[in-house]
């Protein structure tokens, strides 16, 4: 894992997302399927990803029971949702964020360096944390070689 922490301002960017509870037992298998169903739905309205996938969490200490997320796909421009596929835009602003390369089920550790960071230099968070999928976990040999970028929001 890369330790440096950045300060960087984030853009405002249009996503589609779909916000639901899972838990530790059943998260991989509920991303997968969520994820699918944006994927889908951006293929029935012709829309083309506009970066890397995402995934929000809106519980930081990730309960083993309840995790409150969001995957979501940036795309162009706002568009809009049908059903649980949701249009919005997603506010940017500045943020403590890290490059973590790894399994995910090593990242805790890239979450301990922000939260630390954010701590030491007494930032106050603004909004649910995101991990930016930077590399697609099909399409690398082993898990080892997953790139992450872990962003802390914060003001």
């Amino acid at each position: 894992m890369e330790t440096d922490v950045m300060i960087k301002e984030m853009t405002n960017q249009a996503v589609l997302g779909i916000r639901f509870k899972t838990t530790m037992t059943t998260i991989g298998q509920d991303v997968g399927m969520r994820y699918g169903e944006i994927f889908q739905y951006m293929g029935k309205i012709g829309v083309a990803p506009a970066g890397p996938p995402m995934a929000l969490y809106y519980d930081v200490e990730m309960k083993q029971e309840s995790i409150d997320m969001e995957v979501c796909v940036p795309v162009p421009e706002e568009t809009s949702g049908e059903g649980e596929v949701l249009g919005y835009i997603l506010r940017g602003g500045k943020a403590a964020t890290l490059i973590y390369r790894g399994a995910y089920e090593g990242i805790g550790a890239a979450y301990e360096t922000l939260s630390t960071y954010v701590e030491e230099k007494r930032l106050a968070t603004a909004g649910p944390v995101r991990e930016i999928y930077l590399t697609d976990p099909g399409q690398v040999s082993d898990s080892s070689e997953n790139v992450t970028e872990v962003v802390f929001p914060v003001e």
